[in-house]
């Protein structure tokens, strides 16, 4: 199981970023013409929570995927408290669920999809699917 792990959740949140930043972001890009990510890259308080959402997405992927190209650093990332079996494959599940859950939402968003507060850009208010019961289901 330890293996599976191992290689498991690299290739997952590799998958997860690939499917629903890259993927979702070109196919919106392509169909309004635009870049759907909105993040300012000015000085105000809103581009500094763009930055650090950045950073911390760059360090998850860090965190995730060095242990796949480094071994030796798994030992040192493992969280022991997390070692059973069960867990483990309950986590990997729910992953998978979670998964499976934001690229429905983010399809059921069409054209609205958009990473940061899109001034310029009015879209219609989706309310059907996942939204019918959330604002933001992703989260």
């Amino acid at each position: 199981m330890a293996d599976f792990i191992r290689f498991f959740i690299p290739f997952y949140f590799i998958l997860f970023f690939a499917v629903s930043f890259l993927g979702i972001s070109i196919a919106v890009a392509r169909k309004i013409g635009k870049n759907p990510n909105v993040l300012p890259k000015d000085d105000s308080a809103y581009a500094l929570v763009g930055w650090y959402f950045k950073l911390i997405l760059a360090v998850l992927w860090i965190y995730t995927t060095l242990p796949l190209f480094v071994p030796s650093v798994a030992k040192s990332f493992k969280i022991r408290m997390l070692d059973s079996e069960l867990f483990q494959y309950f986590g990997a599940g729910l992953m998978i669920f979670a998964f499976i859950w934001v690229v429905i939402a983010q399809l059921q968003m069409k054209d609205s999809w958009r990473i940061g507060i899109d001034e310029h850009m009015k879209t219609e208010l989706v309310t059907s699917g996942l939204f019918q019961f959330s604002r933001n289901p992703i989260f």
